[in-house]
């Protein structure tokens, strides 16, 4: 059995305390408790440990809370507070999530596997990769663990193209010339990020850690004549027809041309420069990409690099086509040629995590390219306005080299840890194996027209559901809940809950104005407004339904208060807790539903979370009246 891969990791701090998502906020209405409940009722003790960060002017205990609201909940005087922050949700976009640059940060400080103890809690289905499951059908044992077990599981790939056949002559001589190819341990290179701030730092620590994963990086010319001279054995570098062919590019394994009419000839030329490179060809994924991809491979090309955008999506006409169908195209173009085995494929451009990897694989290449992951591991934000004029905030041109090398190296060591958790469970022991086979792979649009399609119909939209297959208002709605779950005869006896404050979705405030006139009171039908003796008594925000519903019916308190003295907003704590399993409404009305044997009567959705699949994509028509008992 040959030696098992291994990438040798060592933790690496930030230098920069990373952006938390959430803040925790104090009104100036504290009680002085002789003993705070931020220290009795964090189980973290991030209260006693926290400190204040002058230079970023945050608090690092924020980076370090996991939002269990425990806090928020027992504060004997409600002063305390979650909030989502804006500086968090600013960085990466609608690809880049926040939460993804987030998990990169982790990763690259520690190099351990992102788990949560709680389960799988993403949404079932969604655009891009999230529409692709892969199959985990195989049950491992623990000698078959490909990180902790006796069984090797192989992660190598060759660059490189291969013969179409292999003659011989009447002794058995071999007469076919092998071309050249260059074996990696793993099916990953370290594509250069399209951003304005790659320093000379910020690219050797990119080369070293290409050296110490024994993989390669790509380069320009001038780089590999230059400040990455060193590295030229690990690097694959960009041909520029200004510079042209210098005798030290002989030392280089792969050089790389950009598609063009004529990129064939160039390449011959090369080849006959340095006999023992590699060819690769970038190809934008544009329209074109399916007949170059082919006419390249016929033309003997050894090696094409397919570039994509940044979120995943081809170029060109192609903008809005994902890379998980574009790469299929092509792949099965060349097996349609009968040349697919033949080039060697690798992908650039929307490679965000880990399961990004063996899902694209799957989908028809033999390796990725990483970019803005290897640079957020650098700890880059990925800034929508990322521009020379404006700075970086991390400097990142100035990262040192040696730190800039280990948060990379930990990051791939994440990630390979990751690609041999998902072999092992398809009972695959190596990656070349997986390349297309989509076989072991599940599409979420296929699953749902076969299975769901034929019971529940065509998936819609909630807006084009019909309307006699819906709950159309609140008053209908309170109807159903009113004659399925009677008041009396149901053995349920209410039982408050421990915490002191609940959480809530509105939050309802009445200011000094108020003159006690009791109006807000008599309108609300919730109960969130309560006179005592001769007092109103501060409202009772978790019963709010929000002001929408209630304007329905000419009863909302905002409205009706002849002061102006009530507002009804969102609560900020509301979003900062919670997940598309088990989204805050669902986590609330459980609570409810525990307390008092009822469902929520404030309609909180109580049956349905955020997933997109699954039970979530099940609705229960009930008659209009109840059926005899």
């Amino acid at each position: 059995m040959p030696e098992k891969y291994h990438i040798e990791m060592q933790p690496v701090a930030a230098r920069r305390e990373p952006i938390p998502e959430f803040n925790t906020f104090e009104s100036s209405m504290c009680l002085k408790c002789t003993v705070c409940v931020k220290d009795t009722a964090c189980i973290y003790n991030i209260n006693r440990e926290h400190g204040f960060d002058a230079g970023q002017i945050l608090d690092p205990a924020d980076s370090r809370c996991v939002s269990c609201l425990r806090c928020v909940q027992e504060c004997k005087g409600g002063v305390l507070s979650r909030v989502r922050n804006p500086r968090f949700s600013a960085i990466g976009d609608s690809y880049w999530t926040p939460a993804m640059i987030r998990s990169i940060w982790d990763q690259a400080e520690t190099g351990k596997i992102p788990v949560s103890g709680a389960g799988y809690r993403g949404p079932f289905s969604g655009p891009g990769f999230d529409q692709m499951w892969t199959d985990m059908s195989e049950i491992v044992r623990p000698t078959r663990d490909g990180i902790h077990g006796r069984e090797y599981i192989s992660t190598v790939i060759e660059l490189g193209g291969k013969p179409t056949s292999l003659n011989f002559d009447a002794a058995g001589k071999l007469l076919t010339v092998a071309p050249p190819y260059r074996t990696l341990p793993l099916p990953l290179v370290l594509d250069v990020a399209p951003l304005a701030f790659n320093g000379s730092s910020t690219r050797r620590a990119t080369a070293a850690a290409a050296v110490a994963l024994d993989t390669l990086a790509v380069a320009t010319t001038a780089e590999a004549l230059g400040i990455l001279a060193e590295f030229r054995q690990h690097l694959i570098v960009k041909y520029d027809a200004k510079l042209g062919l210098p005798a030290a590019l002989g030392e280089v394994p792969v050089i790389e041309f950009a598609d063009a009419a004529d990129v064939m000839a160039t390449v011959t030329q090369a080849k006959e420069a340095y006999p023992g490179m590699i060819a690769s060809v970038r190809l934008p994924l544009d329209e074109n990409a399916v007949a170059r991809a082919v006419a390249l491979t016929a033309a003997d090309a050894e090696m094409i690099h397919l570039q994509a955008a940044a979120d995943g999506q081809g170029l060109g006409v192609r903008a809005d086509t994902f890379i998980t169908e574009l790469v299929r195209e092509i792949h099965l173009a060349l097996v349609s040629e009968t040349t697919r085995d033949q080039v060697t494929l690798l992908l650039s451009g929307g490679i965000a995590t880990a399961e990004h990897v063996p899902k694209i694989i799957t989908c028809g290449v033999d390796g990725t390219a990483i970019d803005l992951a290897a640079a957020v591991a650098l700890d880059c934000r990925l800034c929508r306005d990322c521009a020379p004029h404006i700075g970086c905030p991390v400097d990142l041109a100035a990262v040192p080299e040696d730190y800039g090398r280990q948060r990379i190296v930990n990051l791939i060591g994440a990630w390979h840890a990751q690609l041999l958790e998902v072999l092992g469970a398809m009972g695959l022991r190596e990656v070349r194996r997986l390349r297309a086979e989509v076989g072991r792979a599940m599409f979420f649009n296929d699953l749902e027209k076969d299975n769901l399609a034929p019971v529940f119909g065509e998936r819609r939209d909630v807006g084009e559901t019909p309307a006699e297959t819906r709950v159309e208002d609140a008053t209908t709605q309170a109807a159903a809940i009113e004659w399925r779950f009677p008041g009396a005869n149901t053995g349920a006896v209410p039982v408050p809950p421990r915490y002191r404050n609940r959480l809530r979705k509105y939050r309802v405030v009445r200011s000094s104005a108020c003159i006690g006139c009791g109006r807000c009171v008599t309108a609300c039908a919730y109960g969130v407004h309560r006179i005592s003796g001769n007092k109103t008594r501060l409202p009772d925000a978790y019963l709010c339904v929000g002001c929408d519903i209630c304007r329905e019916d000419a009863r909302c308190c905002v409205d009706i208060c002849p002061q102006g003295a009530i507002s009804v907003t969102s609560d900020p704590n509301w979003q900062t807790f919670g997940d598309p399993r088990w989204p805050a409404e669902l986590i609330v009305s459980t609570w409810a539903q525990a307390e008092t044997g009822r469902p929520p009567e404030n309609h909180l959705e109580y049956r349905n979370g955020d997933a997109g699949g699954g039970f979530d994509r099940i609705d229960i028509n009930l008659p209009e009246t109840p059926p005899n008992t």
